[in-house]
């Protein structure tokens, strides 16, 4: 019987050629489809789940509307994070992390001390101690309670550590920005390198967020 079963769709197949390489071609079109829309969706919420808390990590995103536009944005008055932990007993910890460019985030001309060259790096963004305490950055050097504590304190990744100090002293060390001598920047951790963690947060340099309106 399925033998007969056989004949039968060979001979379709072979009697109608243009209708069955519209419905085989559609079918493994649409099958095709499915796994590409399947495997976006997974790198999609891959994101972000190394961290130790991640189920209980949020940023916060305001909303409002202008002009009948919707907008949206993670940015902002210095006393927000705080007024969060003070209102809302349910949150354990708030910190405060600055991304834009306006803040001084983003691309910044940094060098060593002792040193003349510039050079232009990419990554660099704001953050305070409590949010790198959220986030537990895996820290190779550097008091993990107190890397953030201070204005001025920078904490850079590692492969920006063998860089700009191939003599492995990084830590303690001191950096300039942007060839402002007058205010330098103390390495006070250096975080490990892992290329395969997926983040919306990237970065290379962290700096300490100081007592003004850069949350």
């Amino acid at each position: 019987m399925f033998k007969n079963h056989l004949k039968i769709a060979w001979r379709s197949i072979k009697k109608d050629k243009f209708f069955t390489i519209i419905k085989v071609g559609g079918f493994a079109v649409g099958i095709a489809s499915c796994l590409l829309i399947g495997l976006f969706i997974k790198n999609e919420f891959s994101y972000d789940r190394h961290y130790k808390n991640a189920d209980r990590i949020y940023r916060v995103v305001m909303q409002g509307t202008m002009d009948g536009e919707v907008l949206k944005s993670v940015h902002f008055q210095r006393l927000f994070a705080e007024t969060l932990e003070a209102t809302y007993p349910e949150i354990k910890k708030a910190g405060k992390i600055n991304t834009s460019e306006l803040f001084g985030a983003g691309r910044r001309a940094i060098r060593a001390e002792g040193t003349t060259q510039n050079s232009l790096e990419e990554g660099f963004i704001f953050a305070d101690q409590r949010a790198f305490e959220i986030l537990e950055y895996d820290l190779i050097e550097g008091n993990p309670n107190e890397v953030l504590t201070n204005p001025g304190s920078i904490v850079i990744k590692e492969s920006k550590a063998k860089k700009y100090f191939p003599d492995g002293n990084a830590l303690g060390s001191t950096i300039y920005l942007d060839d402002n001598s007058e205010k330098p920047y103390t390495i006070t951790g250096i975080i490990k390198d892992d290329k395969y963690l997926k983040s919306h947060l990237n970065f290379d340099f962290l700096l300490a967020i100081e007592d003004k309106n850069t949350s």
